[in-house]
């Protein structure tokens, strides 16, 4: 399910997206705006206006509009057009997720915690931390305002972090996603999703570069198969050569797409809010969330280990000084996390493959 809706902190002035990249649908409340009190039966009507996505099921409707009635004394008072619209969004999003997980639309289970944590982990990774926090913020006061006491505090609740985001996959992980990926269905899903963790993990691209990779900015000869990588703001063109595990993909993507985007077959263009759409949806069933930050560090975290000389890996990754590399050396155990081995014999071993894949 894509996101009805991406939760904003509350700021003056600043009204709370609709959606990636798209601002509210002007008010239909016979001219109610977005910041207006609403009356009791009002609000009653906005929460029942919350239809969610042409996917989304007739239970998850039901179960998000009497959780949101029944929150709304828990909302700042008097609650307005903005704070229902956002509310409902991110208990969609939740329960749409809880639904395609299994989980019974139960509120105790749903509105748990180690659900709310868990849909922040997984189906959410690939979301900033201010936007996760923001998800976490809203479901933290709906559940408190549906508790009869007896559960667990919402606060104190620890900062979430940046380092889940960064920190680069094992390679049982990488496995994991490697095996989902042919599962994935529909077949355009499939290719879109196979398109972004090659580019990501075997070419270390940027999100925002992802989406202006077209099939003939992809070359092959005998040393491999090279992806051209545009300049952005604060980069310069480059040519990357992909590793040996992810060359076939790449290659087999862009023989297929042509000059069109190797993320969507028959376009030329695609926003990053696109993009994480993508990923919000195949997130659902991923066993690991796929997170094109930890993508790109696992491919910068191999290449550290392997022995590439920085001035030929600086270029390669895009990075005009060494401060990334130096917060990615700053993880804990980085050797054991990105070699899944203690032993530097096995290093060893990684780096005999990582020159080989990187040519």
């Amino acid at each position: 399910m894509s996101p009805a809706s991406t939760p904003r902190s509350r700021r003056p002035g600043v009204r709370v997206r609709s959606g990636p990249g798209r601002r509210p649908s002007p008010p239909r409340d016979g001219g109610v705006s977005a910041s207006t009190p609403l009356t009791p039966a009002e609000a009653d009507a906005r929460v029942d206006r919350y239809r969610g996505t042409k996917s989304t099921s007739t239970q998850v409707i039901d179960f998000t509009r009497e959780a949101v009635r029944d929150a709304l004394p828990a909302a700042p008072q008097p609650v307005t057009n903005t704070w229902i619209a956002y509310s409902t969004s991110t208990v969609g999003l939740i329960a749409a997720a809880s639904e395609a997980k299994g989980f019974p639309l139960d509120r105790k289970i749903v509105f748990g915690r180690d659900r709310i944590d868990a849909f922040l982990a997984h189906e959410c990774a690939h979301l900033g931390t201010g936007t996760r926090a923001s998800y976490r913020s809203r479901l933290d006061v709906i559940a408190t305002g549906l508790s009869d006491g007896s559960g667990e505090s919402a606060w104190p609740r620890p900062a979430l972090s940046r380092l889940d985001v960064r920190v680069p996959y094992t390679p049982k992980e990488t496995g994991k996603i490697a095996a989902w990926l042919p599962g994935v269905h529909p077949q355009a899903r499939r290719e879109r999703v196979s398109a972004i963790v090659a580019l990501a993990l075997g070419c270390g691209l940027r999100r925002r570069e992802l989406v202006h990779i077209t099939g003939d900015r992809v070359t092959s000869d005998e040393h491999g198969v090279h992806v051209s990588v545009p300049a952005g703001p604060k980069t310069v063109e480059r040519t990357v050569t992909a590793t040996a595990d992810w060359e076939q993909t790449i290659a087999q993507l862009a023989a297929s797409v042509g000059t069109d985007l190797l993320l969507a077959r028959g376009k030329t263009s695609l926003s990053v809010e696109g993009l994480d759409n993508v990923l919000y949806t195949a997130n659902v069933t991923a066993p690991v969330p796929v997170v094109i930050h930890r993508l790109r560090n696992t491919w910068l975290a191999r290449h550290i280990i392997a022995g590439v000389p920085l001035p030929q890996l600086l270029p390669q990754a895009g990075l005009l000084t060494l401060q990334h590399l130096e917060d990615l050396l700053r993880i804990d155990r980085l050797v054991q996390i990105t070699t899944g081995t203690d032993s530097e014999s096995d290093a060893a071993s990684v780096s005999s493959w990582m020159r080989s894949g990187c040519r």
